[in-house]
């Protein structure tokens, strides 16, 4: 895999990691006191997911052995996000 390959995906995987990274952040610095233990601990939970998503997104650009398209990483990130948006929803319920 190119290099140029490899930075187009990460570039993509990373901009899908970083917004709701980004997101989750600004929500907890803005309503954090307002916020149960509960919730805390779940924004906690999501902020560790994303970037552990951006962590992988930047170990496909960094990764020169990459020979094919690392469809573990993809699905990696992928699993996270869903996994993400399921904890969002339980954590608008408490």
């Amino acid at each position: 895999m190119t290099l140029g390959r490899r930075l187009r995906l990460a570039i993509i995987l990373g901009f899908f990691s970083v917004l709701p990274l980004a997101a989750v952040i600004l929500g907890a610095v803005a309503f954090w006191d307002n916020w149960s233990g509960a919730r805390q601990a779940m924004t906690i939970f999501l902020a560790v997911m994303f970037t552990i998503c951006v962590g992988v997104s930047i170990s496909i650009a960094a990764d020169k052995r990459l020979e094919g398209v690392p469809w573990l990483r993809i699905g990696t990130i992928g699993l996270f996000i869903v996994l993400a948006c399921g904890v969002g929803w339980v954590r608008e319920m408490v």
